[in-house]
């Protein structure tokens, strides 16, 4: 890809998971909010609000 609009990195140091089941949902929730935004400033509306994430022990 020539021109990337988004470059998204995950860390999961430790989660005792593998790293597609730990990092795949975290990434795909930025990248949803990223393009989501996108696609209403492109529109001329309001962008969406984020959802918070839950808090982590």
């Amino acid at each position: 890809m020539d021109k990337p609009e988004i470059v998204v990195v995950a860390f999961g140091e430790h989660s005792g998971q593998g790293g597609g089941s730990f990092a795949g949902p975290k990434v795909k929730k930025v990248l949803e909010a990223y393009f989501a935004q996108k696609k209403a400033r492109e529109a001329g509306t309001e962008p969406p609000k984020p959802t918070p994430a839950p808090a982590t022990p």
